[in-house]
């Protein structure tokens, strides 16, 4: 499932994020969830508004206390990238 979000734009590539999705099955996006970069597969955090915006310092340390949420967003990364490269 394919959700719809406010246009922004990726901080570190400038591609367009204007919707979520998951590679696990149903996903609705909320305001706290992390999100990977379509194009460049880097981390954002899902703002109140629904946009993207950079995680704070203390957010990127309790991130890399998680060694289990770091292999998540890791396989995350890989999938894209082999998305990517099918479409190339």
């Amino acid at each position: 499932m394919i959700t719809r979000t406010p246009e922004s734009k990726c901080l570190y590539c400038g591609a367009p994020f204007s919707a979520a999705t998951s590679l696990a099955g149903d996903y609705v996006p909320e305001p706290g969830n992390l999100t990977v970069c379509i194009k460049c597969g880097s981390v954002h955090m899902i703002a109140d508004d629904m946009t993207v915006r950079a995680l704070t310092q203390d957010e990127t340390a309790e991130l890399l206390a998680q060694p289990e949420l770091i292999a998540a967003i890791a396989r995350t990364v890989r999938a894209v990238r082999m998305v990517r490269a099918a479409k190339n």
